[in-house]
């Protein structure tokens, strides 16, 4: 498994905060995978990237 931080990226996400607070302290790739997120998406996910 990766975890990731994306706490500085809430303020900033396109579908608003809501939607990544609903996916905390869990497994959210499922939620990531379903939501269809663009090509560029995954790529920036490497700078929240703790591990």
């Amino acid at each position: 498994r990766k975890v990731y931080d994306v706490t500085k990226s809430l303020d900033d996400h396109p579908g608003g905060h809501e939607v990544i607070l609903t996916s905390t302290g869990k497994d959210a790739t499922n939620d990531f995978t379903d939501v269809g997120h663009s090509s560029t998406a995954k790529p920036m996910l490497r700078k929240y990237y703790v591990g």
